[in-house]
């Protein structure tokens, strides 16, 4: 009679570590779920507090009751802008947040409908870890999902468009309006 007090066989020894892979392959799934789920909820209270500070702007620091210059729907600016991305530091700080989760790619726009220079609205939108949705607010009290819009291109254009920017004319991000003439607002 055999002796199983001696040791492991190889099959055994290989079927242990392939029952510990799979525990351990859905134990990090769990993880990278929820890592996701804390980015995007950073996202949004980041994002609430932003409009918060845009109206703390326009109600004090402003001359005018408006937010500063206007700003055509780009990735936020982070240094030698005029606009109130820049040069507000609360408004600053909290976009420097939002490009450190979601690796610079928050979108600002500022624009006026008249033709006074300063900005009568805003929007900012910062991706979630959802791909193609954006967590937008305004100065309209608009907080809200957003969508990259199907008019702005097909799916190899904006990706031509994101690799060489210059070669193509299709926005690369969400477009939130802004700039002279144009207002600022949650698509």
């Amino acid at each position: 009679m055999r002796d199983f007090a001696k040791g492991f066989t190889l099959i055994e020894l290989l079927v242990v570590i392939a029952i510990i892979g799979i525990l351990a392959s859905i134990v990090l799934a769990a993880l990278s779920s929820s890592r996701k789920s804390a980015s995007d909820s950073s996202v949004k209270s980041e994002l609430n507090q932003v409009a918060t500070a845009m109206e703390l702007y326009s109600d004090t620091v402003s001359t005018g009751n408006d937010y500063g210059s206007v700003y055509a729907s780009a990735i936020c600016p982070t240094t030698g802008d005029p606009s109130v991305f820049d040069t507000y530091s609360q408004v600053a700080n909290l976009i420097g947040s939002l490009n450190s989760i979601n690796g610079n790619a928050t979108r600002c726009a500022a624009g006026t409908l008249s033709a006074s220079g300063n900005a009568s609205s805003w929007a900012i939108a910062s991706p979630l870890k959802t791909i193609g949705q954006y967590w937008c607010v305004d100065s309209t009290g608009n907080v809200k999902l957003s969508y990259y819009g199907e008019n702005e291109g097909s799916i190899l254009t904006r990706a031509l468009a994101y690799i060489v920017p210059m070669a193509f004319a299709a926005p690369v991000g969400l477009n939130l309006g802004g700039g002279h003439g144009t207002a600022a607002a949650c698509p």
